[in-house]
Order: structure tokens, then C-alpha cells, then sequence
């Protein structure tokens, strides 16, 4: 019996609650963050003191030479309002433009990241343009104790880093594979 299985059997022997985002948005375990800064698209730059998180698909879409005392370093869930990305943030940003939703942890009986990993599980997209956040609050996920949502949290940062250095590794091979294809079927040499 693995230690998940353990802690489950041990800790939720009838099964686990499943709560809303919204429910736990209203119970207060949850927080929006209502950032003092919104940086518009022409003030990123490619190098600069604090990252800027925006509802595009990259992960820091710029960089600017200011702070947000409201977002200071801590773990956040940022959820693009038109775009429907999910990021885990663990730093200190500040916002991109519009369409960012930022949510933080309000108690110790929630680990933010095995939100993160429950809602990315759970949401469905809409794929459509509108505001989206009314669909990301009626995402229902279940809340197990903490030791058991961190226990899960560990195993999935476990198998993310494997999967990095797996891709890492395949895009190696595959340069490696493109060079030796290249010069193997390169005669220029025996033409002249």
C-alpha cells in the first residue's frame, strides 16, 4: 500500500468533501487579490526586476522595474478571464493589463498548489470569448485534509519534473537524430 493510499484510508475512510471554488471563496478560505498595478502590453520588457503575469499563454509574459505590495511573495492561482490559462505563481508579480483573476490561500487547511492541480483537473474551457471566471468559481473539486492534499501535491511535482527532463531529453535526441539525418544525406562532398 502506497503512502497516499495510507493517509486516505487513515484520514477519509467514508470518502472526501467536494466543494466550489466559489463555496470556499465564500467561506473566505480562498482570497481574490485586487492588484494596485495593471501594466499595459507596451510597458513589458524582456529584462527587469519583477515578473509580469497576464492571461496569455506564456507563463511571465514580461518583466517591469516596479512592485505590487499587494502581490507580494506567496502562492498564487492566476486564472485568465478571456483565455481560461491557469498558473500556479509562487513570486512575487505584478499584472499584466485586464483579464487576470489572482486567488490566494486564506488558512492552513488548504494547500494552494493542490487547488491549482485539482482545478486544472476539473475545469472545463468554454473555449469562447467572454469572461470566463463565473465558469472557474463553479469548478467543483474535492478537498481532502491537508496532509493528503499535500501528499498529492509532492507525487505530481514528482511526475511534472520527470516529464521536464523526459521532453528535455527527447528534444535532444531529436536535434541529435536532424544533425546525423542531415549529414548522412548531405553528398555534397562526392558531387564535386
Amino acid at each position: 500500500m502506497s503512502k497516499l493510499e495510507e493517509l486516505i484510508n487513515t484520514l477519509c475512510p467514508n470518502g472526501v468533501e467536494y466543494k466550489s471554488i466559489s463555496d470556499l471563496l465564500k467561506l473566505k478560505s480562498l482570497l481574490t487579490v485586487t492588484p494596485s498595478i495593471k501594466v499595459k502590453r507596451n510597458d513589458y520588457y524582456d529584462i527587469g526586476k519583477t515578473p509580469i503575469i497576464s492571461q496569455e499563454i506564456e507563463y511571465i509574459s514580461g518583466y517591469c522595474d516596479f512592485e505590487d505590495k499587494k502581490i507580494p511573495f506567496g502562492n498564487y492561482i492566476c486564472f485568465g478571464d478571456h483565455s481560461e490559462h491557469i498558473k500556479y505563481i509562487d513570486f512575487a508579480f505584478v499584472q499584466g493589463a485586464d483579464g487576470l483573476r489572482i486567488i490566494k490561500c486564506n488558512n492552513d487547511l488548504l494547500c494552494l498548489k493542490f487547488i491549482y492541480y485539482a482545478v486544472s483537473n476539473n475545469y472545463v474551457k468554454h473555449n469562447n470569448y467572454e469572461r470566463h471566471f463565473k465558469y472557474f468559481v463553479d469548478t467543483i473539486i474535492p478537498i481532502p485534509p491537508i496532509v493528503v492534499q499535500r501528499e498529492i501535491v509532492r507525487i505530481l511535482d514528482n511526475f511534472t519534473e520527470l516529464t521536464a527532463e523526459l521532453t528535455a531529453e527527447l528534444t535532444a535526441r531529436k536535434k541529435q537524430y536532424e544533425y546525423y539525418r542531415n549529414k548522412l544525406l548531405t553528398f555534397k562532398e562526392l558531387a564535386e
